[in-house]
């Protein structure tokens, strides 16, 4: 039977807010103005930017929905990044080290180094999300945030467990 792991931390998705805040200010604005152009004008040639309007619509939710939905789920056996549409489950046998981004524009930022070189940067771990995330205003030392402890915190512990003495393979 495959268990379920234990979750020990998952950043909170801001995609609620991301959602309502793109949608009613980029998509739907734009779009009830449209309309009502069409409706008052009554004209056959208003037909095909109603359909844009609504191509507009559903490609600006489709992209939002995307973007909006970052994830940073850490468990005891390992951690999962994803960003965008992209999902990626690692053990934490394949992972070397957890580091944090500071260069400006991301400063603060999770990456998940693995043992192959590959560098897996979470999106969801963004301190300009902090508020959004329900962690407070986020910390003047990026190693001090949230996100970055935890996912350190269950990389030690597993490594803790893998190295301890009288373990048998």
């Amino acid at each position: 039977m495959l268990e379920t792991p234990v979750v020990l931390y998952r950043a909170p998705r801001v995609t609620p807010a991301l959602i309502g805040i793109g949608a009613v200010s980029l998509v739907l604005g734009p779009g009830v103005l449209l309309l009502g152009l069409v409706l008052i004008s009554g004209e056959r040639g208003m037909l095909i930017p109603l359909v844009l309007a609504v191509l507009l619509l559903v490609g600006s939710c489709a992209l939002l929905w995307v973007v909006g939905r970052p994830l940073l789920e850490v468990t005891a056996s390992g951690v999962t990044v994803r960003n965008g549409a992209i999902a990626r489950r690692c053990d934490w046998g394949d992972v070397a080290r957890i580091d944090v981004d500071r260069r400006r524009r991301t400063c603060g930022r999770v990456i998940v180094r693995l043992v192959d070189g590959e560098s897996l940067p979470v999106l969801a771990s963004d301190p300009r999300w902090s508020i959004l995330r329900g962690e407070g205003v986020p910390s003047l030392d990026p190693e001090r945030s949230i996100p970055y402890l935890r996912t350190v915190d269950a990389h030690r512990r597993w490594l803790a467990t893998r190295t301890a003495p009288g373990r048998v393979d």
